[in-house]
């Protein structure tokens, strides 16, 4: 929980602007893309009821969100930097990075 928390701290902020930036035009997002990213938004705006489960909740759903905008942001703009922020990620959340992975894609 503490590892989430401070990776939360030091890279959700910066993971969520270039998110933005790479979403912002939608014209260039691929539209199977975009049911995910409209989910994706919608959750980030409602913050106060993960917390309202409680701060553990939020704080895994956080987590989630952040390698959902690292990931999205890469399979969208597939850049150097955007690959290696997601490679960063796997890096120090290598097994837990695989389990966002499977949520992500409802497995």
């Amino acid at each position: 929980m503490e590892q989430m928390e401070t990776e939360l701290k030091t890279h959700l902020l910066s993971a969520a602007e270039a998110f933005e930036k790479i979403t912002g035009d939608e014209s260039k997002v691929p539209k199977v893309m975009m049911p995910k990213i409209t989910e994706l938004k919608a959750a980030a705006a409602d913050f106060d009821r993960f917390f309202g489960y409680g701060e553990d909740i939020a704080i895994r759903a956080m987590f989630f969100m952040m390698y959902q905008m690292l990931s999205y942001a890469d399979r969208i703009a597939e850049s150097s930097e955007t690959k290696s922020r997601l490679n960063d990620f796997f890096r120090r959340f290598g097994p837990a990075g695989i389990t966002l992975s499977m949520l992500d894609m409802r497995v």
